[in-house]
């Protein structure tokens, strides 16, 4: 069903803001997004 709406409709959703964060440079700023990440979902 859902894939003939999009096939039907289309799509116009962005992703221009869905990865924008500080940058990456360390296990430790990687654990701290992952962190951020399951706590935001909760």
């Amino acid at each position: 069903m859902a894939s003939k709406i999009i096939q039907e409709i289309g799509i116009s959703a962005k992703d221009k803001f869905s990865f924008d964060h500080t940058p990456i440079l360390s296990a430790e700023d990687w654990h701290k997004l992952l962190d951020k990440t399951w706590t935001d979902t909760e």
